[in-house]
Parts: structure tokens; sequence; C-alpha cells
């Protein structure tokens, strides 16, 4: 009897996983069907050149921000090892002493 129970719980525990599995599917499939309902509006809108050379500098911001902060990051790094292989030699030539 016992086993009987145990068999009929573990097959209670995998349907409620497939059930669990295919309601994230139908929610998945109500929200994609929403969105695509959705009226879509047009923006028309004018860029002119100028625009092309703002969106440049900001790329050339972004790009030399990320190379000087990481730039600090790799220095820190490298110190930090440099100080632990300067332990590490000072104690071997404090052993041969």
């Amino acid at each position: 009897m016992l086993i009987y129970n145990i068999k009929q719980i573990i097959h209670l525990i995998q349907v409620y996983k497939v059930m669990k599995i295919k309601k994230k599917i139908l929610k998945l499939i109500i929200y994609l069907t929403i969105f695509s309902l959705l009226p879509i509006n047009y923006g028309f809108a004018y860029l002119d050149p100028g625009t092309g050379n703002i969106l440049l500098q900001i790329i050339a911001a972004v790009a030399a921000s990320a190379a000087i902060f990481f730039g600090f990051i790799w220095t820190k790094i490298k110190l930090f090892y440099l100080k632990i292989k300067e332990k590490i030699t000072k104690k071997k030539a404090d052993e041969k002493n």
C-alpha cells in the first residue's frame, strides 16, 4: 500500500511540473498575442546631419571612459599581485639567510 502511495506522489509531482511549464508557455503566448495586436504608431522624425556627429561623440566618450575605467582596474590588480610577489620573494630571501 505504501509503495502505491509513493508512486502516486511521484506521478503527481511530475504532473505538477508539466502543468507549471504549460502555464508559463500559455502566459508567453498570451503576452505575445496581446503585444502583436497593439496598434503601431509610426513616428516620422527628421534627423539632421548634426545628429550623427553627436552619436559619434557619445560613442567616443563611452569608449574613452571604459578604457580609462578598465585601465585603473587593471593597474590595481597588477599592483596587488606585484605586492604578493614581493612578499613571497622577501620570505624566500629571509629563509635563505
